[in-house]
């Protein structure tokens, strides 16, 4: 999937399954290395609780920081079923 904003030679994000899977130890948003994936969403909450209504945990809780001269994020951290940590999050300016 390309992803927007880099037209069609811009960065891709490929999703994967696998028939062998090995457990790995659950990591959090500040360890080193890939952590979790970051999206913009119109609303926080309705996306979080379509999440949580389909098998995702909730990992914190929804969160909202002023940022002088920008605006409001509002963000939230989840777990997908598979344990991958999402993050959801919106500005309001």
């Amino acid at each position: 999937m390309l992803l927007p904003g880099h037209g069609t030679s811009g960065p891709t994000l490929e999703i994967f399954t696998y028939e062998d899977v090995y457990e790995r130890k659950p990591v959090m948003a500040n360890c080193t290395g890939y952590t979790h994936i970051a999206f913009e969403v119109d609303d926080v909450e309705t996306t979080l609780n379509y999440a949580l209504n389909n098998g995702a945990k909730l990992l914190g809780k929804v969160t909202e920081k002023k940022i002088e001269n920008v605006g409001t994020l509002k963000f939230v951290y989840f777990r997908d079923p598979e344990g991958n940590i999402i993050e959801i999050q919106s500005w309001d300016k």
